[in-house]
């Protein structure tokens, strides 16, 4: 309780106050942060040939400093829309984001996770959606049309060999079961569904799942772990948390220029929401801070707008 009432409301307070200046200089500094961790999963993956280490696990999965393969994705993909907001607010020299932004998707490769490469590429697509211009469309459809020769020169060849067994391989099959581990994902959500029915006001107890189920591992599913767990009112009152981001993003909207902050906020917590199906807990204190970074930007620009 003391980790949680720390991670999501004192961290709120230490960043919520400053000025927009200072929440500006905070999230160049947070992308700096993870295109960091990501030079130095590159660095021990291509360079040290890592394996079954604290960052790097059995598999050459890169884990990072969050020590969990689908964390690590999960934090790179929502750090992508911080550096999308500071690319659309001109606030970032381009070439350094393009730079910033190779490394980060990159990193998210060598984590070989599904779950934080379809959360990345939700969050780009609603920055993508709200952003449409005849230029970007045809810069799309040109994208699309330059598929086939992509396949012809075998790029794929050059990416990590663990995005290509964990990822790509259901893609070429069209068979989801070789997405990780999805088979194994979808029975504990089955057993999970079974339980729900008698945890509609009290759950079982924190951390309890993984001692109740017969396969002796939580469920990888926020929603459902929440909802066996602490009952279907910590479910709901975990998601309601989170959509309490669309009063910043409200504001912001109504605000003149104040519209990129908006799409952030939308672009993080759709990335967010729907990374939460592959993800067992959020115990760690660096869950919110992505989160919290457009929301309190949001806030400060609004603060110094009515200024």
């Amino acid at each position: 309780m003391l980790q949680y009432f720390y991670a999501y409301f004192i961290v709120l307070l230490l960043i919520g106050g400053r000025t927009y200046d200072e929440l500006l200089a905070a999230a160049k500094i947070y992308v700096l942060s993870i295109v960091v961790i990501c030079i130095h999963g590159i660095y021990l993956i291509h360079v040290l040939g890592e394996t079954n280490t604290q960052f790097v696990s059995g598999s050459e999965r890169f884990a990072g400093l969050m020590e969990r393969e689908n964390a690590c994705a999960a934090i790179i993909a929502l750090a992508i829309q911080v550096l999308l907001l500071l690319v659309s607010l001109r606030k970032l020299n381009r070439a350094l984001a393009l730079a910033a932004f190779s490394i980060m998707m990159y990193g998210l490769l060598l984590t070989g996770s599904n779950t934080g490469a379809i959360g990345c590429g939700i969050g780009i697509a609603v920055f993508l959606l709200f952003n449409l211009t005849w230029r970007r469309i045809a810069l799309a459809a040109v994208l699309c049309l330059s598929m086939p020769l992509v396949a012809v020169m075998q790029v794929r060849d050059y990416l990590p060999a663990v995005f290509q067994k964990r990822v790509l391989s259901a893609v070429d099959t069209g068979d989801i079961t070789q997405a990780g581990t999805f088979g194994h994902r979808f029975e504990l959500i089955q057993e999970a569904i079974g339980q729900t029915g008698s945890t509609l006001l009290l759950g079982i107890g924190a951390d309890q799942y993984r001692v109740s189920s017969s396969i002796r591992t939580p469920v990888h599913n926020i929603y459902l772990l929440l909802w066996t767990e602490g009952g279907l009112i910590a479910a709901l009152g975990f998601v309601i948390m989170f959509m309490s981001l669309f009063g910043p993003a409200l504001a912001a909207g109504r605000s003149r220029d104040g519209l990129p902050y908006a799409i952030c906020i939308l672009a993080t917590l759709a990335a967010f929401l729907a990374m939460g199906n592959g993800i067992t807990h959020m115990y760690g204190r660096f869950w919110p801070v992505p989160l919290l970074i457009p929301a309190v930007l949001a806030q400060a620009f609004v603060r110094r707008s009515q200024a």
